[in-house]
């Protein structure tokens, strides 16, 4: 009887595979498209964009001087955690976010990152992508939102719904700043904490997915258990 397989030689024979070789072919091939710098916003989607409308965020961004970066991840295996996680989303890292939540940014930069944002929002609303699970092909709507990174072990993704309209999502971005002020930078890497607008607190909510994922996994330990 063969030996079961160990984990190292399934991932070996894995990253030997024609598969994993296609895949990393590819993402080399989308990552051509990236930008890197101070005034770049990175852009993340799932072929829910074409070429004209990624013309139009791009410009829409230059009006505050900022550049877009974007990447196609249509075709790439890719792992989540489902209940906290942005399919598509715009990406603003320390330098930008830092300007802006100090007052040093100008008016013209945010209100060319809101416009990018709401744009965008409206081109993926309630838009639909296929998830391959086991022995079977799920139907799931495209979370769209803004990940914010602090810093490189603080980071953010909050959620635009499609369900909010235009004005109340407007109200809510100028409040993303007014939460990021109150926000402290963590020593450790920590996956990043999952953000939804309440229309009835008129706030941001945080959701801390670790402590989320830990609660959740007791939970069903203790299913286990009856």
């Amino acid at each position: 009887m063969a030996d079961k397989k160990s984990a190292k030689d399934t991932l070996d024979d894995f990253i030997n595979s024609d598969l994993y070789k296609k895949q990393q072919a590819l993402i080399e091939e989308r990552k051509k498209t990236l930008k890197s710098g101070d005034n770049v916003i990175h852009l993340t989607y799932l072929g829910d964009l074409n070429n004209d409308d990624l013309n139009e965020v791009n410009n829409l961004l230059a009006k505050g001087k900022l550049e877009l970066s974007s990447f196609d991840k249509s075709g790439v295996m890719y792992n989540n955690l489902e209940d906290y996680s942005l399919i598509t989303f715009l990406v603003l890292n320390q330098p930008i976010i830092i300007e802006l939540i100090k007052g040093i940014g100008t008016n013209a930069i945010w209100d060319s990152i809101k416009s990018s944002i709401l744009f965008v929002r409206n081109k993926v609303k309630e838009k639909k992508y296929y998830k391959a699970t086991s022995g079977n092909i799920e139907e799931k709507e495209i979370k769209f939102g803004v990940q914010v990174n602090l810093d490189e072990n603080t980071g953010f993704n909050f959620e635009i719904e499609g369900n909010l309209d235009n004005e109340v999502i407007e109200n809510s971005l100028d409040k993303i700043l007014d939460f990021m002020r109150e926000q402290q930078t963590r020593k450790t890497y920590q996956i990043p904490d999952y953000v939804h607008y309440s229309e009835q607190e008129h706030k941001w909510i945080k959701i801390d997915v670790m402590d989320a994922i830990r609660k959740k996994a007791n939970k069903q330990r203790k299913k286990k258990k009856k």
